[in-house]
């Protein structure tokens, strides 16, 4: 009698800790919230890997620009500014065209203008295996004057 009491009161006891629902909301964040935070983080660091690389682009175009516009003439121009490409970090190193008044290039006042553009390769790294997925065209333009007091 007195094992068949305590084994009811054990069977009890034990009911009633499975029958509380003191645990159930950590269960349903996990169940419900965390499958919905792992497409905000994929798309988060997306993002910010696009961002960081049309910054990059901006920055080369930037210097690239800079550099044509200081050099003496149209070669060592574009001599510099495949320098500079080369030079970067960029892989694989982006294309350029340079847009200038055809008669006016280097003389003082005249606006040029860059336009930059290439790949970004989105890179999976599952299971040991780097595997690309895609690509986008990253465009940088830009434009500036010649020095108004250069010696043209």
């Amino acid at each position: 009698m007195l094992k068949s009491l305590f084994s009811r009161f054990k069977f009890k006891r034990v009911l009633n800790i499975c029958l509380r629902e003191t645990g159930s909301s950590v269960v349903e964040f996990v169940v419900f919230a965390i499958p919905l935070f792992i497409p905000l983080i994929f798309f988060v660091n997306n993002f910010a890997a696009r961002s960081f690389s049309e910054i990059e682009y901006q920055n080369i175009a930037r210097q690239s620009l800079r550099a044509f516009v200081t050099s003496s003439d149209y070669e060592t121009g574009v001599r510099k500014i495949d320098y500079i490409l080369d030079s970067s970090r960029i892989v694989p190193v982006p294309k350029y065209k340079i847009y200038c008044p055809t008669a006016k290039c280097f003389t003082p006042g005249s606006i040029v203008t860059i336009e930059l553009f290439g790949s970004v390769k989105e890179i999976s790294k599952s299971y040991g295996t780097d595997d690309v997925i895609g690509s986008q065209i990253v465009l940088a333009k830009l434009s500036e004057r010649f020095d108004e007091w250069r010696d043209g």
